[in-house]
């Protein structure tokens, strides 16, 4: 079992040194600034949970609390192409965590893993998108994507990574070629 101690590590770690990382990799952060990956992941992921509809105001008032010291204006010029690259690349990595149960699941044992793929629309307002999921189901092991709402569901990136030998893939026809 997960404990609260493990998990507050787990997390610390993600948004903190991870972030940092997928900031770099993706050109949102080029040089040292004030406004780091972590801080950006921060005021985003724990704010946006804080308050869903946050305004610009209320967005830049949860920067502050991440320990960002720059103006509503600076926070906005954030929000660009770099930025979204960025945000993506957390949401993809917070889906490819291993996420384990408490004991192994014996379900269909004669497998080397049992793969469930799919893909659902993102209809968000401003950017329509699409998530790819595979889920192993003996496991628990679940890796993600996010896609153009216009791509087909064979460019997920999940459907590009090989299954073992002698497990069992599932997928809808949207995957076969």
């Amino acid at each position: 079992m997960t404990t609260i101690a493990e998990l507050t590590t787990q997390l610390q770690k993600f948004l903190r040194r991870e972030a940092g990382v997928l900031a770099k990799r993706t050109g949102f952060i080029r040089r040292q600034r004030e406004v780091t990956g972590a801080s950006f992941a921060q005021t985003l992921i724990l704010g946006g949970i804080m308050q869903p509809e946050a305004t610009r105001k209320q967005t830049h008032h949860q920067a502050v609390e991440a320990g960002l010291r720059l103006s509503v204006q600076g926070l906005d010029q954030r929000f660009n192409a770099a930025g979204a690259a960025f945000m993506q690349a957390m949401v993809e990595r917070a889906l490819s965590l291993l996420v384990q149960s408490e004991q192994k699941l014996v379900v269909l044992s004669s497998f080397k893993g049992i793969y469930i793929t799919d893909c659902t629309r993102l209809p968000w307002r401003s950017a329509p998108q699409k998530l790819g999921v595979r889920f192993e189901l003996q496991r628990g092991q679940l890796e993600g994507c996010v896609l153009a709402l216009s791509d087909n569901d064979q460019r997920a990136e999940v459907i590009e990574r090989p299954v073992p030998a002698g497990a069992l893939p599932l997928a809808d026809l949207g995957f076969s070629s």
